[in-house]
């Protein structure tokens, strides 16, 4: 992910802390580098809507998955989050 252009962006630290504490394996978050939004998409809904959003989502550069190993209830969420959020080339306003 080194490969990415540096964005600084007004992140949704809400959002993020929830995605940051999910450690369910069926759950997915993305980032959008442009706007700081993060999506959510589960397995578990089956919805074709919902898979299709997902798709188009994966094809375009500007979101980056939260990868599942990093997501853990009770884990020093706020080093979690910065890390990550470098690692993506993301500094947050």
């Amino acid at each position: 992910m080194s490969a990415l252009e540096w964005k600084r962006i007004r992140v949704d630290w809400e959002e993020l802390e929830e995605a940051f504490e999910d450690d369910a394996s069926d759950h997915r978050y993305y980032l959008d580098r442009e706007t700081g939004a993060v999506h959510f998409f589960s397995s578990y809904l089956h919805n074709e809507e919902e898979e299709e959003d997902e798709r188009v989502i994966t094809s375009e550069e500007r979101y980056v998955l939260i990868p599942p190993e990093l997501r853990h209830p009770h884990k020093n969420l706020e080093a979690r989050i910065e890390s990550w959020l470098s690692d993506v080339s993301v500094e947050p306003l």
